[in-house]
This record gives structure tokens, C-alpha cells and sequence, in this order.
């Protein structure tokens, strides 16, 4: 409806505006301009004062704008204009947020713009030299320039706009420092999509690289100390997911620069050779064979013929930098192992960023040999490579060490060093996923004999595997952007490590298993990262996976049959460690199974599956254990039909718990051999919350239901519609009736009784809400409708038989907790007074109070129930009442042979007793009492309220 567009546009700029959930409401401007581009453009006035504003808005929330609005700015010229001169102010607001969102913005802009031809930086550099201010007439020269985004455009036109962009960029670099490592990112995401700026952007990096760099055979071969910077007294922290930034000073990120400029070798070189072998491309297919045609990547990319003089020059500097650091030792980075590195001082902090800045340029100088020379290195360059390895891990070990001194000799640092505030993230490797998941492969899988002389040398050097496996596993819990997550390349790795596993999934060698691990924890992890950013995609990847085209969920069944393998072999597996490598296989699954519908065969057959293997499979590991039922709870609120398998599930507690009466003993229950005695107060805990997402569930089905009736006229509405939602919900209140009624009778470890009261208390609740619900019906249907006869059931089982065991359960769980506390007073008692402390009464009390807190919720939730219930049968004219004849037990909880046997006592000191036990029980239950109970209801609550005081 195109006509609800401004209102719809108006809506979604207020809410991003006023940042009242500004991430959603700009994913949704998102989906609405790709999906209505036309009636968007029509109403653009309407996002003007958002574009206007964007640097005003959060960082996250202005790049989903920024992605939202770029595929209108070849359509409207104003909005371009207003976008580009908004991101240019944001560059010289003093805030670092504002100068953040300029900065990406500008990158966005260079990653759409496609450059033909080359150019190079000199004439923009030359216009820009002349002020190194905002100027009005910069930002009107910047905004007249015409440029299409998407479609096919004048080249001049793009090049002019990026050779401006780049030079606005290069002078927010020198200003403004602290967004350098943003800058870093966002360029080598453009360029992976337009390697025609590689030249320019190079350029722009030697000046930052040349006035680091130390020429010569010193060490350390760069200046350390211009890379930190020191503001207020406070080390500055890089921007970005390695550290926090503290202040915006003079930093440089090191790392991220020398990552960039090899990528921008290696492409500059990729280009160059395109366009050779697009010149002379009978020479190449001369070469033959296509292993062959991959020499040296970067040795000839690198070279004189296909590079100029100043590609060249910058190569041998970087190859100097490398042979020097690694001769390095940890004292020449002024990284002494005795040294302070805690994050908390003032010393210690500046040391920890040190220490990361030289491991990141380690990772970088690795990345970058891997990019020049691939699988085609020598033995020396692969143990230069290793050594580059050696050294980073050297200063891991270091601050992993200092992290784990004893209490003692941090709390002499902390006094020896002025305190900071300023918190470290963790740390996140440097080198990109596309390398990390090369050189895995080729390690694992790659039997190529002309690539066997590097690959052996890192084979001997199990630490190294290791190394790359962590960071790929890292790199995958904190990618550094959503939107560019390569899908081709996740789904391609995924593959292999899924075939990977199922070939060492055999064998018996330890370290072999244990790579197998973290082969399984990164698959799970591309799963997770895939479902979370392209769920549309799930369907693709788990065809990738398995290399089949299949249509439907055949791809999906295909992988579960794989992982199915690999659970039943890990779990049955008795070695230390063994099973708790499932963990990941069940968590793909979980997936897999959340991606199929409910209905479809094979989610029923592999709920079956699942429910069949916690029936048979034994697992000593607490932990996997867990998880494997917490995933068969999930699967069965989803299935339609299984109160069998809640049953069984609370038969075992009860079994395995005993039962709350000594007299009776609970019924043996050999099923769900998952679930062992040890494993019995995680399993409670995680079976009542599965319970509580039943009843949130028939909340949410009644609320449909009342919805039905407050919309729709009832005359209309057929009857069908209501019966089925109430049978439906009686039926999941049934399932939730049988487990509690087994859960009551157990005795619970005091730990699962507060979430079991409350489990109650929300029993009983939606109990009240359906009978608040009929009585509504009964009024707008004047009496015509009928009580589903499930719900009548409902409370006659509830009242004859749940209300009792409820209120015997309250009282085990007093005396229990009662004889707890008392306990720990004791203890308490008696270590306060060896130490010469006095106990404060205060603290049990408000123990006590906390422990019990559930019980008067639950109380309340039994004493509105009954009395809903009183008036449901009278709107009704269904009789009711005669269930609610226990009920009156929580008022007098008094044996009333007990009473008598006292009263006769007391007669000989003078007390008559006049009250005869048919007359006391008359009292309390009898008949003659209803119409007193259904005119005051509630009577005996305040009297109980008294009792617990006393």
C-alpha cells in the first residue's frame, strides 16, 4: 500500500531518532527501501532530517541506515548530497562516536562505487594539501559529483568521487588517529570489492608506514613508542574488537595497517597479472597443467616486472621488517617476562597493549608470507613463518603467566602502579578467516608433493595446527562485521571440516582427536554465525555441506544422519574428555531441527531419535548430559502429542529423588537412563523451566482465544474455533497436571523448590485465566456455550488431588529448610565465635525470607482459583463446588483426632471441652459451611498470614 509509506517512513525515523530500539526499526527502513524503492522515493523528504542527523545517531544504528539509504543516492541527488556533506561534518566533530560514523560512512560509499581504470592519489592529495580545514567549497566540489552506485555509470565520474573520498579519508587519519584502525577494516572490505584502488590506498599507507619504519638492521625495526600514545596520564587503546579506545590520540594500529598493505600487494599484483594474461593469453594456455600455473602468488606479483619501482621498494621493506623481528628477543620490544602486566595499573596496562600491538604484527607478517608465497615456500621461508609463530606465542605465554600470579604479587603491582579504569576486550586474532581456512586445508588434507617441503615443517609443529584452529574458532565468535561475512568461502571450509571429522572420527591417535574437537566447535560455530546473519541460507549451506542439490529438507537429513553417527560414537565413548566433544554436534543439530517445521517427517523421526537415545545411552558427564535433554525438551514442545515423554522424564525424578512420604515408595522407573542421581538438581531446574514455557505458551493461545472474541463478533465466530483452542490448551495443562503431580511428590533438594513454586503458582494462574476466560464467553454468548470437558476434569483433578500434595509439599519444604538454616546457623555460630565475631540475626532472617519468599504467590494463586472457579459455576450452572471441598485445608492445617486428644487433657486442670470431633470436622469441611465459603471466598487467608507471623 504505497499510500501508508510516509506514515510508515515517519513512524521508523521518529523511533531511530529518539533511539527507542533504533537497531530494529533500521533494519526494517532496510527491508522497506528494497522492497519499495519507488514509493520510498516519492516520500524522500521524509528521511532527509534522518540523513541530516545520522552522525547523531550510535555507531551500530548508523551503519544499518547508512547500508539502507546508499541504494537511493543514485536516485536522488538532494539525499547524496545531504548524505555526503553529513558525513564529511561528522569527521570534525570532537566526538570520536560522530568522527566513527563519518569514517564508515565514507567507506561504505568506496566499497559501491566501482572505479574502471586506474588513477592514482597525487591530484587529490595536491587539492587537499591547500587546507587542512572544513571548507565549504571541498564539501561543494564533493557533492556535485555525479555518481551511479548500482548501475552502469560515466568512470570519470566514480573516479572523481573516490580519489575525493580517499583524500577527505587520508586527512581524518592524520586529524583524528583514533579511527585509523576503523579506516584499516573498511578499506580492505572495499578493495575486496573494487581492487582498483589498491594503488591509491598503498600510497596512502606508505607515508603512515614510512614514518614508523626504521631503516638500517636496528632493533626493534619500528618505533614502538609512536604507535602508543598517552592521553591524561592514561595509555591509549586502540580502537576496534582488539582494545578499547581510552581517548582520541596519537595511536597507530600497526598491525591492521601492515595486514592491509599486504593485501594491497597481493591484489595490485593479482590485477597486473590479469591484465597480462588478458593481453597474451595463448601463452597461458600453453602452461597446461593448472597446477603449474600456480607459482609463487606473490613472488611474481611482487616483482619488477609487474610492479613499479615504489610496489617493489615497499616489499623489501616489509621482507627487513620481518627478518628483524624475528631475531628479536622479548627484551628488544621492551617486553620483560618479569615485567608488570596488569590491566588494572597504569604500568601494567601500557605493557599489555604493547605486548598485543607486537602480536599483531607478528600475525600480520605471517599473513603476509602466506599471501606472497602460498603453498610454494621454501623450507627457510616456512621456518622464518614458524618462528614468526614462536615469538607471538612467547608473548602469549607471557601475559597469560602474568594473568595467572598468585593474589599476593598482583596486589603489589596494583599498589606499585596508579589504577586505571579502562577494561581490555579479549583479544582477537589478526589474520583473515580466508588464510586461517587455507592453511588449515592444506595442513589437513593437501597431498600435493610439490607442496610437501613447507607443509612438512609445519606438520612437526603440533602447536602450530593448534595456533590456527584458536584462531579461526576466535575469529568466528567476534567477526568484525555482519554484513560482509563471506558465505561461499564458510560454506566451502564447512565442508571440509565436516568431511574431515568423519574420516578422524576412527582414528585412535590423541592429538588427532583433539583437533577433531575444534574441528567440530568451528563448524558449530559457521552454523551458528550463518543462522544468525543469513537464516534464508540455512537451506544452502547444509546442501553445501554435503555437496548434493537437493530440494525440500534433504540436505538437512543428509547432515543429521552424519552428526546422529557422531553423537552415538562420542557419547558411548568412556575415554576422560570424550564425551563432553558432543557438545558441539548436539548444538548443530539443534539448529538443523529448528529449521525444519514441526510437521515434516523427519523433524518427528529425529525427535524420536533423540528421545530414544536418552532413554538407552548412559553419559557420565554432567554436563553433556544436560544439554543432550535440554535439546530433547526443546524438540518436544515443539511436537504435538508427547506428554508421554514429560511423564516419563518426571516418573524418573521421582525415582531418583524418593519419594516425600517414607511409607511409599515411588515407582521404579528404569527409562531416560540419561538422567542419573547425580544430575538430579540441574534436571529439575531445566525440566520446571520447560514447563514454564508450556504454560507461556497457553497464555499466549488464550490470549488468541480472548483476542477471537473481543474482535470478531461471537454470533459469527463457529463454535469449532473455540473447541479447538480449548481442547488444545486442557491438553497441555494435562501433560503440565501429570508432571506435577509426580514433582510434588518427591523430595526435591532445597535448591529446586523456589522454581518449583512457581512453576505452581503459574499452574494455578493459568488455571484462573481460562475460568476468567469462560466467564467472559458465558456473557457475550449469554450461556449458550459449554465448558470443554477436559477443563472440568481439569479441576476436579487438581482440587481432589494436586491441592493436597501441594500443601503437604509446602510444609516438607518449611521443615527442610528450617532444618537447614539451623544447621548453617550453627556452623556459623561456632566459626564466628573462634574468631571472636557476634552473628547478626538480620542476615538469617532475611535468608529465611528470600527462601520462602514463593510460598504466599502460591497461597494466593490456590485462594483466586477456587474462587474464579465459585463463579464460573454459577455463570455456568455446572456444579463445581464439590471439588473444592479439600481446598479448605490451607486455612486449619489441624489433625483434628489431635485436637480432641488435647482437649480431654486439659479437662482435669478445669477446661471443658465442648467440641466433639463430628462437630469439628463439620467446621472445618463440612457442608453447611458452602454458601459462608462462596459468599466470603477467600476466608481463612488472613488467618494463615497470622499464623506465619506468630
Amino acid at each position: 500500500m504505497p499510500e501508508l509509506t510516509p506514515e510508515v517512513l515517519k513512524i521508523l525515523v521518529t523511533h531511530i531518532m529518539g533511539n527507542i530500539n533504533a537497531g530494529t526499526y533500521s533494519k526494517f527502513l532496510g527491508e522497506l527501501i528494497s522492497q519499495a524503492t519507488l514509493s520510498v522515493l516519492e516520500n524522500v523528504g521524509e528521511l532527509q532530517m534522518l540523513v541530516d542527523n545520522i552522525i547523531e545517531l550510535q555507531l551500530p544504528c548508523a551503519k544499518e541506515v547508512l547500508r539502507a539509504v546508499i541504494p537511493l543516492i543514485k536516485l536522488s541527488s538532494p539525499l547524496k548530497n545531504s548524505l555526503l556533506m553529513a558525513l564529511r561534518k561528522g569527521l570534525y566533530r570532537p566526538t570520536l562516536e560522530a568522527k566513527q560514523v563519518g569514517a564508515v560512512g565514507f567507506l561504505l560509499l568506496l566499497k559501491h562505487f566501482q572505479v574502471i581504470g586506474s588513477f592514482n592519489l597525487n591530484c587529490s592529495q595536491s587539492s587537499f594539501s591547500q587546507s587542512s580545514h572544513f571548507s565549504s567549497q571541498s564539501v561543494f566540489s564533493l557533492t556535485q559529483v555525479q555518481a551511479e552506485v548500482h548501475g552502469e555509470t560515466d568512470p570519470k565520474h566514480n573516479r572523481a568521487l573516490c580519489r575525493e573520498m580517499l583524500g577527505i579519508l587520508q586527512r581524518a587519519m592524520l586529524r583524528s588517529p583514533g579511527i585509523r584502525e576503523i579506516i584499516y577494516q573498511g578499506l580492505r572490505g572495499a578493495l575486496s570489492r573494487n581492487q582498483r584502488l589498491c594503488g591509491p590506498v598503498l600510497s596512502l599507507l606508505c607515508n603512515q608506514f614510512h614514518s614508523l619504519y626504521i631503516e638500517g638492521e636496528a632493533v626493534p625495526p619500528f618505533h614502538l613508542d609512536l604507535c602508543l600514545a598517552m592521553d591524561k596520564d592514561e595509555p591509549v587503546v586502540l580502537v576496534g574488537d582488539h582494545y578499547i579506545l581510552n581517548g582520541d590520540s596519537s595511536s597507530e594500529p600497526l598491525g591492521e595497517m601492515l595486514s592491509l598493505m599486504f593485501h594491497c600487494l597481493k591484489w595490485h599484483g593479482s590485477e597486473a597479472q590479469g591484465e597480462e594474461e588478458s593481453e597474451s593469453s595463448e601463452d597461458v594456455e600453453a602452461v597446461g597443467d593448472s597446477e603449474c600455473v600456480k607459482t609463487r602468488m606473490l613472488g611474481s606479483q611482487f616483482g619488477l616486472t609487474q610492479a613499479p619501482g615504489a610496489f617493489q621498494e615497499v616489499s623489501e621493506e616489509l621482507k627487513s621488517l620481518r627478518e628483524r623481528l624475528i631475531s628479536c628477543e622479548l627484551n628488544d620490544l621492551h617486553l620483560d617476562p618479569n615485567a608488570n602486566y596488569n590491566s588494572t595499573t597504569h604500568v601494567g596496562l601500557l605493557n599489555v597493549m604493547k605486548a598485543r600491538l607486537v602480536m599483531n604484527v607478528c600475525e600480520a607478517l605471517m599473513e603476509g608470507m602466506w599471501l606472497e608465497c602460498g603453498l610454494n615456500m621454501t623450507r627457510d621461508e616456512a621456518n622464518d613463518l614458524l618462528k614468526l609463530h614462536a615469538l607471538r606465542r612467547r608473548i602469549d605465554s607471557t601475559l597469560k603467566e602474568a594473568v595467572a600470579k598468585p593474589g599476593k604479587k598482583k596486589k603489589k603491582e596494583e599498589q606499585e602502579g596508579k589504577k586505571v579504569a579502562t577494561k581490555l576486550l579479549p583479544y582477537v586474532p589478526l589474520m583473515s578467516l580466508r588464510s586461517l581456512a587455507q592453511m588449515i586445508q592444506a595442513i589437513l588434507s593437501d597431498e600435493n608433493p610439490h607442496h610437501q617441503e613447507p607443509l612438512e615443517v609445519w606438520k612437526c609443529n603440533l602447536g602450530f595446527l593448534d595456533f590456527l584452529l584458536n584462531s579461526t574458532l576466535l575469529h568466528l565468535k567476534h567477526f568484525p562485521s555482519q554484513e560482509d561475512i563471506p558465505f561461499k568461502l564458510l560454506c566451502d571450509f564447512g565442508r571440509f571440516l565436516l568431511k574431515w571429522c568423519s574420516d578422524a572420527m576412527d582414528d585412535t591417535d590423541e592429538v588427532t582427536q583433539q583437533q577433531m574437537a575444534q574441528g567440530l566447535e568451528i563448524l558449530s560455530q559457521i552454523v551458528h554465525l550463518i543462522q544468525a546473519t543469513h537464516r534464508r541460507k540455512l537451506c544452502i549451506l547444509f546442501c553445501a555441506l554435503v555437496e548434493t542439490n537437493a530440494e525440500g529438507y534433504e540436505g538437512h537429513g543428509e547432515v543429521l544422519r552424519i552428526l546422529q553417527k557422531f553423537l552415538l560414537q562420542l557419547l558411548r565413548d568412556r575415554e576422560e574428555g570424550k564425551p563432553k566433544d558432543a557438545i558441539p554436534v548436539v548444538d548443530i543439530m539443534n539448529v538443523i531441527l529448528n529449521d525444519i517445521p514441526a510437521e515434516e517427517k523427519l523433524f518427528k523421526k529425529s525427535c524420536s531419535w533423540l528421545e530414544r537415545l536418552c532413554q538407552e545411552v548412559k553419559v557420565d558427564d554432567s554436563q553433556v548430559s544436560k544439554v543432550v535433554v535440554s535439546s530433547l525438551l526443546r524438540l518436544l514442545i515443539r511436537c504435538i502429542g508427547s506428554p508421554s515423554a514429560f511423564q516419563t522424564i518426571a516418573k524418573r525424578l521421582h525415582y531418583l529423588t524418593g519419594n516425600l512420604n517414607d511409607d511409599a515408595e515411588a515407582e521404579k522407573e528404569d527409562g531416560f537412563l540419561m538422567i542419573k542421581i547425580n544430575d538430579v538438581p540441574g534436571m529439575c531446574s531445566l525440566f520446571v523451566g520447560t514447563l514454564e514455557r508450556v504454560l507461556s505458551y497457553v497464555e499466549w493461545v488464550l490470549s488468541q482465544a480472548r483476542a477471537t472474541i473481543d474482535v470478531q463478533d461471537v454470533g459469527e465466530t463457529s463454535s469449532s474455533t473455540f473447541q479447538s483452542l480449548e481442547q488444545g490448551m486442557c491438553g497441555q495443562l494435562g501433560m503440565v497436571y501429570s508432571c506435577c503431580v509426580e514433582l510434588v511428590e518427591c523430595s526435591l533438594p532445597l535448591s529446586c523448590c523456589d522454581s518449583f513454586f512457581k512453576l505452581l503458582s503459574h499452574f494455578y494462574k493459568t488455571h484462573t485465566a481460562i475460568a476468567r476466560y469462560y466467564m467472559e464467553v458465558f456473557r457475550k454468548r449469554k450461556k449458550d456455550h459449554q465448558i470443554c470437558p477436559r477443563f472440568e476434569k481439569l479441576v476436579s483433578c487438581c482440587c481432589q488431588k494436586l491441592t493436597p500434595l501441594v500443601y503437604a509439599f509446602i510444609t516438607y519444604a518449611e521443615a527442610s529448610l528450617s532444618c537447614h538454616l539451623c544447621s548453617q546457623s550453627r556452623s556459623a555460630t561456632q566459626r564466628e565465635s573462634e574468631m571472636g565475631k557476634k552473628r547478626k540475626p538480620e542476615l538469617a532472617k532475611a535468608r529465611v525470607l528470600k527462601e520462602t519468599r514463593s510460598i504466599p504467590a502460591l497461597v494466593f494463586a490456590l485462594e483466586q482459583f477456587e474462587k474464579c472457579i465459585m463463579g464460573l459455576s454459577k455463570k455456568s450452572k455446572v456444579d463445581m463446588w464439590k471439588q473444592l471441598q479439600l481446598g479448605v485445608a490451607r486455612d486449619f492445617r489441624i489433625n483434628g483426632s489431635k485436637v480432641q486428644a488435647a482437649l480431654q487433657q486439659l479437662e482435669p486442670l478445669g477446661t471443658p471441652s465442648s467440641i466433639s470431633p463430628e462437630q469439628m470436622e463439620t467446621d472445618i469441611g463440612g457442608d453447611d459451611n458452602r454458601d459462608e465459603r462462596a459468599a466470603s471466598p477467600t476466608i481463612g487467608g488472613p488467618a494463615q498470614k497470622r499464623r506465619r507471623r506468630n
